[in-house]
């Protein structure tokens, strides 16, 4: 604020300032009274003629906190959980990039939320030691993936139900799902307990899929199901369900692990490159 001096302001930004008790705008940002626009430079946004005098309002403070080293350039980082669920979720977010990174020591925790909701995320989002837990939806109880992209590194998805498909992640419309040391634990769906995909990509490194269970009939894949050629199924690989399509779950051929110490080894022999 400004009284009978002389200011002068070079390119000052004003975010997240606030004030109040005065009629009409009252400068949130800066506030320079009198009317002469000479000693008030920098804050001439506005004049109010009831209180006389001229101000700058002060924009909301930008989202989201500084991103670590390991965050590419352009993306948007979040300090917690909720934050992060809430931006993901967000309308228009085609095109967003978003990164929850949290300190392996102290995880981050999302819980009884549905990230990307009914029509899937259509963002690219980073996450890094981050538990997601304790939801129920039709499809991907704890993260729906639509045309966009989730990269994760040891991520935690437990106790998660699908009605349908997916208790823990449910992958549709092209998008991918590339996850590094990450846990699918105790979740359930009628096919593909912890992961299931159809048309996107998926690449799993050494994921561990503990209790994961599915309820269809048939081959109903209680770890993971990949709907989709080999090559957009990485870490999902153990076994296919091919030939007769009524004991395919979904009643379409797949690829798909159980949540069974046979199939886990399997899937660290893929991993270390084994036949």
């Amino acid at each position: 604020m400004s009284s009978d001096g002389a200011l002068k302001l070079v390119r000052p930004t004003f975010t997240g300032d606030s004030c109040g008790g005065k009629p009409g705008p009252c400068g949130s940002g800066c506030w320079c009274f009198g009317p002469d626009k000479s000693k008030c430079v920098g804050c001439t946004c506005g004049y109010n003629d009831q209180a006389g005098g001229f101000q700058c309002g002060s924009a909301a403070p930008p989202p989201g906190v500084p991103c670590p080293s390991s965050v590419p350039a352009g993306f948007t980082c979040f300090k917690d959980g909720p934050s992060f669920a809430t931006a993901l979720n967000a309308p228009a977010k085609v095109g967003d990039k978003l990164a929850l990174v949290c300190p392996a020591a102290s995880p981050c925790t999302i819980s009884g939320t549905q990230l990307g909701g009914t029509s899937g995320v259509a963002a690219t989002a980073i996450m890094e030691n981050v538990l997601v837990q304790n939801n129920k939806a039709q499809n991907g109880g704890l993260l729906n993936i639509g045309s966009g992209s989730v990269t994760g590194t040891k991520l935690t998805f437990r106790n998660g139900t699908g009605s349908v498909s997916g208790g823990g992640v449910y992958m549709h419309s092209f998008g991918t799902f590339a996850c590094t040391d990450c846990v699918f634990d105790k979740c359930a769906s009628g096919n593909g307990g912890g992961v299931w995909t159809r048309d996107g990509t998926l690449q799993l490194v050494r994921p561990t899929f503990t209790a994961d269970t599915c309820s269809d009939s048939g081959t109903c894949a209680s770890a993971c199901a990949c709907h989709n050629d080999a090559s957009r199924c990485v870490g999902c690989l153990c076994e296919q369900c091919a030939g007769v399509a009524s004991k395919c779950a979904g009643g379409s051929e797949f690829f798909y692990c159980d949540s069974t110490p046979a199939d886990a080894l399997k899937m660290i022999k893929t991993a270390d490159g084994d036949a």
